[in-house]
């Protein structure tokens, strides 16, 4: 039996598969920052957001005060 060629075999397999591997890798790095990104901004639109929120409210809630007032 020829070890020689076996051995190569296996050599062979383990390039690609630490290739595959690396490629997974720089994937999941890419994808990972792209994630951060996203959660980064979703946390800020919502920041954002909760301030029109309370804004409005505020208006809301003076408007509602004078309408109040004009009644009596």
């Amino acid at each position: 039996m020829c070890y020689g060629g076996v051995e190569n075999y296996v050599e062979e397999l383990l390039r690609v598969r630490e290739s595959q591997l690396s490629k997974v890798q720089m994937q999941h790095a890419r994808v990972s920052q792209s994630l951060y990104v996203v959660e980064t901004e979703r946390k800020k639109d919502q920041s954002e957001l909760e301030k029109v929120v309370m804004e409005l409210q505020s208006q809301l809630s003076v408007s509602t005060s004078s309408a109040f007032e004009i009644s009596l």
